[in-house]
C-alpha cells in the first residue's frame, strides 16, 4: 500500500447520495418536458420525491435555462452551481429541445434540437457577435461551475454521442463534467402489489436500500414501514362504511355480544349473515365466494371476493377494520366496524412509489409493442439498394388508398416470414394517422383481422452515427387500458435497476487519479468489510473508464496475461466473496454499460484557459470539412422515452367503478397469519399425516377434537393453509384431506409464483424473450453479451470466435437440460464439453449443436484456431455463469416461499412431512430458464 493515510482520507471524504449542504451551493433540476407529457409527470415524481434539495426550473430551452442560473448566481448568492440535472426527451442524435428561444421550424431551424451540430453553430455565431446576451450570461454562468461540478441527463441514449457529449461538455465551459445514459431513460409510477417487481412496502424499502436511496439495516420494520409511507401514493377506496358500533363507556350488553360475535367470526376467518346484510345495507352484496383473512387479529381483516360488472368478473376487496374515536353525540368514545372497498386488479387503485429504469434497445422495442421491422433502409452511399427498393415497393402498396381495404398479400407474406403470422382474408389495412408532409412523413396503418389489431408504423430513424434512415415497423396494436396494462405488466420485470440514485458516487472517482483509486480501494481492503464491497466495485468501474486504462493495464498485467490467461486482477475485479457481499448489498448493475462521462474517458480533451467553448472550435474537433454556414439539412429528432401513464390508467379503469376511486387510503400491512407456534404447526401436520387413509369425514371429525393454542381447531388450521396454498381452486373438495394433493398443490401454486415458470401476463404466457428478461437481470455476465448480440453485427473476423463461444455455450445449456430431466439437481454443476478424447471438441461440439437444431450440420469450419479459442471462452463464462443459475433458482424460490410468510422452520415441517419438494421445483426452475436462455441465444 503506497500511501494508506491518502485512501482513508479519500473514502472519508466521499461525496455520494445525498449530498451534503454547503453553504452557496446549490442544485439544480431543469425540466424541457412539460407536466403534460406522461414522461415529464413520472419524471417530476421521481425528482420531486428522491431529489428534494434539487432546485426546480420549468424552461423549454438551453438559452432559457442559461438565463435561469443568471438569474440565480447574481441575484441568490450562488458561489458554485454543483449537479444541473436536465430532464429531457433525448436519442443518440440529440436532445429534443431548442438551443434558442427563437428557435422554430421557419426561423433559426438549425437551433430547433441540441445537437453536436447546433452547439458548433453557435459556437462560430458567437464568435461572430450574434446573441450577445446570451453569450454573456453564460460566460457569467459557467464561471460558478467548478472541477467539482457536473451536468447530468435525465434522457435517453444521448450517452451514445461520443460528439454531442463532448459538445455539452464545452458549452458549460469544461470544468464540469457530463453524465448521460447510453440506454433508454425510464420514469414511472410503480403499483404495490403481488406480482410486480416490488409487491410490499417493506419490499418497496428494500428496493430503496439496494438503490442507495436509504441506509440499509438501521431501521425496524415498523420504521421501514413508516418512511415507504411517507414516499408513496394512497391506493384508492370507496368511502368507508360502518358495520357496527359500541360505546366504550355503559354499553348495552346486547351491542356488545353482537359486536364481539362480528370479530369472533372475522378472527376465525368466517362472514356471517349479520355481516353479509350490513354489507348489503350499504350497497356491497357479499357472494358465497367470499374469503376473510386476518391481517392483525382483534383489529384488521382484509376480505376478498368477485365482482361482476359489465360482463366481466372483477376481484374486490373490502380493508375491515376497527377505528376508536369520540361519539357522535352523548361524548364517550365508541369503538366501530368500518369497511371500504377497493377493485384489486385495478393496478391504478393500488399504492404507487417513484421508480427510475434503465432499458436496452430490445427491451424498448418490447415495451413500445415492437414485433419487426417490414422494410427498412438507410440513405447511405454502400446501403444494399435491394433494402430500399423493398422498403419503396411495400411503402407504394401500402399507400395505394386510404379507405379500409383487403391487405395486400405481399404484406401478409412478410407477417408470415417474420412472426408465422397468418393474416385472414377478412384481415382489414386502414390509415389510422398522419403527420408531416415529404420525405420525413409520419404514417401509420392498422391491421384488423377479426379479434388481432396491428400497427405498421412508417419512422425515420438514425442510425447511431446519425445516418438517415427510413422503416416499417410493425407493433402490437393494443389499444386504452389494455394497452397501459400490459405496459404495467411489463415493468413488472423489464428494465435495469441501477445501484446509485445517479451519478454522485461516479462524478466524485471520476475526479481522481489512477494511483489515488488504487489506494482507495487498498485502504477499503485493509480491514475489509462486507460494505466495503459497493465502494470497491465502483472504484474499479472508475478505473477502467479511464482513457489511459488500456496502457495502464498493459503496464501491470500483460507480462503475466501472457503466461497465465486466467489471473486476478485485483484493482479491476472483485475477489469472490466481495462479489457476494456486493450482490446482498445493492442491484447489479453495470454503471459503465448504462452511463457514458466525457472528462475521465475523452482520448483528447481539448486545453483552454478558462472557457473550453470558447478557445476550442468544435467544427475542428470533430473534423467536419463541410462549410459551416451551410444549415440547410437540419435533421429531426423525435425521441421515444418509455414511461407509464397512471393518470390515463385510473381513469380508464375507474370508468363505471368511480365509487370505488373516491377517496385516498393507507393500506394495511399483512401481519403474520398464525398466532401457533412452529413446533405446533408440526404436531398439526404430523397429526394429519397420521390419519392419512382414515375416511375424510372421519379424518375432519378426529382432526376438528384436537385444539391448538390459539382456541382454533387443527381442522382449522389445516382448512387455513389449503386456502393459504390456494389449494382449493385447483384440486376438488371431495380429495382435499388427502396430504397428496396439498403436495401437489404447494407445487402448481410455487411454480406459478416463479416468474420463470408461471405468472401469465394480460397477453397470455409470457413469450420466451419476456420470461427470459424477467430473470436475466440477476445473471449479469452473460446478460450484456446476448442482448449486444441481438443489437449488433459481429465483425467478419470475428464471426468464427463468437461462433465458438455461442456452440460452447449453448452445448452446455444443453447439458444442464439433461442433468434436469428427471427433477433432480447437483448441488455444484460440473459439465463436461470434451468429446470422447478429441483434440477438436470445439468442431465436434459445432456439429453437435446443429444436429441438436437442425437435424443435421455442415462440416465447414473457416477458422477453426479463433472458433477454439472463442469456444474455450464460451467454457469459462458458463462455468461463472452455473453458480449464478443456481443461485437464482435458489431466490426466486425463496421469494415464492416468503411471500407465504413462512419462516425457515415452518419451511422444514413442510419439507419433513413431505408436503414441500425443494429439489424438484428448483430442477424445474433451472431447467425452464437453461431452455429459455438457449432460445433467447441466437443459433449458430
Amino acid at each position: 500500500m503506497a500511501n494508506p493515510g491518502r485512501g482513508r482520507a479519500i473514502f472519508e471524504q466521499r461525496a455520494e447520495y445525498p449530498l451534503p449542504r454547503k453553504s452557496g451551493v446549490r442544485d439544480y433540476v431543469f425540466y424541457f418536458v412539460p407536466e403534460s407529457d406522461g414522461y415529464g409527470r413520472g419524471a417530476r415524481y421521481f425528482l420531486n420525491r428522491f431529489y428534494p434539495r434539487h432546485v426546480p426550473k420549468n424552461v423549454a430551452s438551453l438559452e432559457a435555462l442559461v438565463d435561469a442560473l443568471h438569474a440565480e448566481v447574481t441575484g441568490g448568492g450562488v458561489s458554485q452551481i454543483r449537479e444541473i440535472i436536465m430532464l429531457a426527451h433525448g436519442t443518440a442524435q440529440g436532445l429534443v429541445l431548442p438551443v434558442l428561444k427563437s428557435a422554430s421550424a421557419a426561423t433559426l431551424q438549425e437551433y430547433r434540437y441540441l445537437t453536436p451540430f447546433s452547439l458548433a453553430f453557435l459556437q462560430k455565431d458567437f464568435s461572430d457577435g450574434k446573441f450577445a446576451g446570451f453569450r454573456q450570461k453564460r460566460t457569467e454562468v459557467i464561471a460558478r461551475l467548478q472541477s467539482d461540478s457536473w451536468v447530468t441527463l435525465r434522457a435517453c441514449r444521448f450517452g451514445s454521442s461520443a460528439e454531442g457529449m463532448y459538445a455539452l461538455y464545452s458549452f458549460f465551459g469544461g470544468r464540469a463534467n457530463v453524465y448521460a445514459p447510453r440506454e433508454f431513460q425510464f420514469f414511472g409510477s410503480h403499483p404495490i402489489v403481488e406480482g410486480m417487481r416490488v409487491e410490499t412496502r417493506l419490499k418497496v424499502h428494500a428496493h430503496l436500500v439496494k438503490q442507495r436511496f436509504l441506509p440499509g439495516d438501521l431501521h425496524t420494520p415498523e420504521r421501514q414501514d413508516a418512511i415507504v409511507k411517507a414516499l408513496i401514493d394512497p391506493a384508492k377506496f370507496s368511502e368507508s362504511f360502518e358495520i357496527a358500533s359500541i360505546r366504550l363507556s355503559n354499553p348495552e350488553p346486547d351491542a356488545v355480544a353482537r359486536y364481539e360475535q362480528l370479530i369472533d367470526r372475522l378472527n376465525a376467518e368466517r362472514t356471517s349473515n349479520a355481516l353479509t346484510a350490513k354489507f348489503v345495507e350499504h350497497g356491497h352484496a357479499l357472494t358465497s365466494q367470499a374469503t376473510v383473512r386476518v391481517k392483525v387479529k382483534n383489529s384488521a381483516w382484509l376480505i376478498r371476493d368477485a365482482l361482476v360488472h359489465g360482463g366481466d368478473t372483477h376481484r374486490v376487496e373490502y380493508d375491515v377494520g376497527e377505528e376508536v374515536g369520540p361519539a357522535p353525540t352523548g361524548g364517550g368514545q365508541v369503538a366501530a366496524l368500518r369497511a371500504s372497498a377497493s377493485i384489486a386488479d385495478a393496478y391504478s387503485a393500488r399504492e404507487f412509489f417513484p421508480i427510475q429504469l434503465f432499458f436496452y434497445e430490445s427491451e424498448n422495442n418490447l415495451w413500445k409493442g415492437k414485433l419487426f421491422v417490414l422494410a427498412a433502409h438507410l440513405e447511405e452511399p454502400d446501403a444494399d439498394p435491394a433494402d430500399k427498393q423493398k422498403f419503396d415497393a411495400l411503402l407504394a402498396l401500402l399507400n395505394q388508398s386510404e379507405s379500409p381495404r383487403p391487405v395486400p398479400d405481399a404484406i401478409k407474406t412478410e407477417f408470415k416470414a417474420a412472426q408465422d403470422l397468418d393474416l385472414s382474408a377478412a384481415a382489414r389495412l386502414s390509415v389510422v394517422s398522419t403527420t408531416g408532409t415529404g420525405a420525413l412523413m409520419r404514417r401509420t396503418w392498422a391491421v384488423q383481422d377479426r379479434t388481432s389489431r396491428y400497427l405498421i408504423k412508417l419512422e425515420h430513424p438514425a442510425s447511431a452515427r446519425g445516418i438517415p434512415g427510413h422503416s416499417l415497423g410493425i407493433y402490437s396494436g393494443l389499444e386504452g387500458k389494455a394497452r397501459l396494462r400490459h405496459e404495467y405488466e411489463l415493468m413488472g420485470f423489464l428494465g435495469q435497476d441501477p445501484d446509485t440514485p445517479g451519478p454522485e458516487l461516479p462524478a466524485y472517482l471520476d475526479r481522481l487519479s489512477l494511483d489515488e483509486l488504487m489506494e482507495l480501494i487498498d485502504h477499503l481492503r485493509a480491514p475489509y468489510r462486507d460494505w466495503h464491497s459497493f465502494y470497491i466495485h465502483h472504484a474499479q468501474q472508475a478505473i477502467r473508464r479511464k482513457k489511459d486504462y488500456f496502457q495502464w493495464w498493459q503496464a501491470r498485467y500483460r507480462d503475466i496475461a501472457m503466461a497465465q490467461p486466467l489471473f486476478h486482477q485485483p484493482y479491476s475485479e472483485l475477489e469472490p466473496g466481495e462479489g457476494e457481499d456486493k450482490r446482498a448489498l445493492v442491484y447489479d448493475f453495470d454503471f459503465n454499460g448504462i452511463w457514458q462521462e466525457v472528462k475521465a474517458s475523452h482520448p483528447s480533451l481539448g486545453v483552454f484557459q478558462q472557457d473550453l467553448f470558447a478557445e476550442e472550435s468544435l467544427w475542428e474537433k470533430f473534423r467536419h470539412t463541410e462549410d459551416i454556414s451551410d444549415r440547410s439539412a437540419v435533421a429531426e429528432v423525435e425521441a421515444e422515452s418509455p414511461y407509464t401513464d397512471l393518470e390515463e390508467l385510473r381513469r380508464l379503469e375507474a370508468q363505471g367503478f368511480e365509487r370505488y376511486f373516491a377517496t385516498d387510503k393507507a393500506q394495511f400491512e399483512p401481519a403474520e397469519d398464525s398466532d401457533v407456534s412452529c413446533d405446533e404447526f408440526r404436531a398439526i401436520l404430523t397429526r394429519w399425516k397420521e390419519l392419512q387413509g382414515t375416511e375424510a369425514e372421519e379424518m375432519k371429525r378426529l382432526l376438528g377434537l384436537e385444539v391448538a393454542s390459539d382456541g382454533k381447531t387443527f381442522l382449522d388450521h389445516i382448512l387455513h393453509y389449503y386456502q393459504k396454498f390456494k389449494i382449493t381452486e385447483i384440486l376438488m373438495l371431495t380429495n382435499m384431506f388427502n396430504m397428496a394433493f396439498m403436495r401437489d398443490g404447494i407445487l402448481v401454486n410455487l411454480a406459478s409464483r416463479i416468474p420463470i415458470i408461471g405468472a401469465p401476463t394480460a397477453l397470455g404466457t409470457p413469450t420466451v424473450f419476456t420470461s427470459v428478461l424477467r430473470v436475466l437481470p440477476a445473471i449479469t455476465i452473460p446478460l450484456t453479451m446476448w442482448l449486444k448480440f441481438l443489437g449488433a453485427q459481429a465483425e467478419a473476423d470475428q464471426v468464427w470466435e463468437n461462433t465458438g463461444k455461442l456452440t460452447a455455450i449453448r452445448q452446455w445449456l444443453r447439458q444442464l437440460i439433461l442433468l434436469t430431466i428427471h427433477d433432480t439437481l447437483p448441488d455444484s454443476l460440473v459439465i463436461d464439453l470434451g468429446w470422447h478424447g478429441s483434440s477438436e471438441p470445439h468442431v465436434e461440439r459445432y456439429y453437435q449443436e446443429q444436429r441438436d437444431e437442425y437435424g443435421s450440420y455442415s462440416a465447414f469450419v473457416w477458422a477453426p484456431d479463433r472458433m477454439a479459442k472463442g469456444f474455450n471462452e464460451g467454457i469459462r463464462l458458463m462455468e461463472q455463469v452455473g453458480q449464478e443459475i443456481l443461485d437464482k433458482a435458489d431466490e426466486m424460490i425463496a421469494d415464492a416461499l416468503r411471500e407465504w410468510n413462512l419462516d425457515s422452520c415452518r419451511i422444514k415441517v413442510l419439507v419433513d412431512v413431505g408436503l414441500l419438494e425443494l429439489t424438484k421445483i428448483k430442477a424445474q426452475a433451472v431447467r425452464q430458464m437453461a431452455g429459455l436462455l438457449l432460445d433467447k441465444l441466437p443459433k449458430v
